[in-house]
């Protein structure tokens, strides 16, 4: 993720906490399966599964109508929209507004959320 400017109003930018890179999403799946409730990234653990996306993720995300983009944890630290929001728990939710950027779910709501569903409503009736 570089900088901030050229993204269209309405683009959404998920954060991850997590790392990338192949060795983290590998540790990151294992970490998945064999303890789930103290792993680190809700919003992961609602829209991938072992192998991947969920499908209905995947679907969700061809039919959504705007531009998405992912970001990992270690990708925003170092980018320039990590010092518009010091001090942000991840996972999140951003959606760019006009010249700013809003948090669109705070990790405070994505920890509470059950399942993919409940998700996918709120990314609807926020979007």
């Amino acid at each position: 993720m570089e900088g901030t400017r050229g993204f269209k109003e309405g683009t959404l930018v998920f954060v991850w906490n997590a790392d990338g890179g192949w060795q983290h999403a590998l540790m990151d799946s294992l970490h998945k399966v064999l303890s789930p409730q103290t792993y680190s990234c809700k919003l992961c653990q609602l829209t991938h599964g072992i192998a991947g996306p969920k499908a209905e993720w995947s679907h969700f995300l061809e039919n959504i109508g705007r531009e998405v983009v992912f970001c990992h944890r270690d990708q925003f630290k170092k980018s320039p929209l990590a010092e518009s929001f010091p001090g942000l728990e991840l996972p999140v939710v951003l959606c760019r507004s006009s010249e700013t950027w809003e948090i669109l779910l705070p990790k405070s709501e994505i920890v509470r959320l059950e399942n993919l569903d409940e998700l996918l409503r709120k990314l609807e009736q926020r979007s």
